[in-house]
């Protein structure tokens, strides 16, 4: 080959080069503006979980506060104070419920805040309805699962008996919850230690996780029916079981798979006209983190921050709840629902908090024994809906 020739093969290929040189800055550009967007997207959601976290602790600080800014929750927390340093019972804000060594006692007010703090932990708690149980230790509810047939008829027409409505009964048990809480003796001595305010964030504390991670995980076991403890199906409503709920895979093990904004569309779509109007998302932060990254066709992002400080997120028009209880994404789990879950699930309980002091068991502390009894399952499997990240099983 010439030195001629080599030069005018050098020159196309430098010619080739210099017309593909702008798509490949092009593709350089948008890829270095992808990763720029993708930073600034997890910066806003670390400074967003930070802001969250400071707003729970600055609840849990003004907690007591909060029952002292009312007449009856100061008196019940002081009076809680008192009959823990030395078992003295007013009985005009801490009533006795039974008789019984170191004293049972039912502490209303108390009661109440705990649930609000429970409703700060559990996004379950807060949307699922509630039920009070008074009496007895069951919860019954007939369920019609099938309206009765309806005929049209002309004038003079024969009226034939239609088909008799089906039944299915709902039957939700009382649990038991306890909170055994040891305070040293010279704590209880130290008239500036306050004792009521730390028997409350303490039992609190540990009563709402306990609740509610057993809303949705609990296995029946001397604890409710969480949601996600029924078994799951991909047939659609009116062909599975009653207290079977239905699952739209992901068909990717462990993942959206390419389809993840199809797949949360086919889920919402999945819902029945009824559950749509106050149907909303359940996930936890770490499924939000994977789902807020997902754009349409045309390169939007399909999630949707609230508006104003205060409003939940909206993902394909709906509220997005975040429950740290729910799983996060892996082989074959229910990391994603989709319902109105107040039609779904009823949580019951028996009313009042029980507390016991027990000054004897361990020397040099007094342990703090509390229990209450909350019960929970499904009514409606209709009403919610589960994306499984599997693959539909071959038949």
């Amino acid at each position: 080959m010439t030195q001629s020739t080599n030069y005018q093969e050098l020159h196309r290929h430098l010619k080739a080069l210099n017309m593909v040189a702008p798509q490949m800055k092009q593709a350089v550009d948008a890829t270095r503006d992808h990763d720029r967007r993708l930073s600034e997207l997890e910066t806003k959601m670390a400074v967003a979980y930070r802001v969250a976290t400071e707003v729970r602790d600055q609840k849990t600080e003004s907690f007591v506060a909060s029952l002292r800014g009312s007449r009856n929750g100061a008196a019940e927390v002081d009076a809680l104070a008192k009959y823990a340093r030395a078992g003295i019972e007013i009985h005009n804000t801490i009533s006795t419920a039974e008789p019984a060594e170191g004293g049972y006692t039912v502490t209303p007010v108390l009661s109440d805040t705990l649930r609000a703090k429970l409703h700060d932990v559990s996004a379950m708690a807060r949307i699922v309805s509630r039920a009070t149980l008074d009496r007895g230790n069951t919860w019954l509810q007939p369920i019609n699962t099938d309206l009765a047939g309806a005929t049209w008829v002309a004038e003079k027409d024969a009226r034939n008996a239609n088909t008799a409505p089906s039944f299915e009964q709902a039957e939700i048990t009382l649990d038991e919850l306890a909170s055994l809480v040891p305070i040293t003796q010279r704590a209880i001595d130290d008239s500036f230690y306050d004792l009521g305010g730390f028997l409350v964030q303490n039992m609190g504390a540990q009563f709402a996780r306990s609740i509610g991670d057993a809303l949705l995980n609990g296995d029946g076991d001397k604890k409710p029916n969480g949601l996600l403890s029924y078994d799951t199906t991909d047939e659609p409503d009116g062909v599975r079981d009653w207290f079977k709920l239905q699952h739209i895979n992901t068909e990717a093990a462990s993942s959206f798979g390419s389809t993840g904004p199809e797949k949360l569309v086919d889920l919402a779509y999945s819902l029945r006209a009824p559950y749509r109007p106050n149907a909303r998302w359940m996930m936890s932060r770490a499924t939000a983190s994977a789902i807020r990254k997902m754009k349409d066709d045309d390169g939007r992002f399909i999630w949707r921050d609230g508006l104003e400080e205060g409003q939940p997120a909206t993902l394909l028009g709906h509220p997005v709840e975040l429950d740290e209880f729910m799983p996060e994404i892996g082989t074959d789990s229910l990391s994603v629902a989709f319902g109105d879950f107040a039609q779904c699930y009823t949580m019951i309980e028996r009313p009042g908090l029980r507390l016991l002091r027990d000054p004897y068991t361990v020397k040099g502390s007094v342990l703090f024994y509390a229990y209450q009894r909350i019960g929970g399952g499904v009514i409606n499997s209709e009403a919610v809906k589960f994306l499984r990240f599997g693959v539909t099983p071959s038949e």
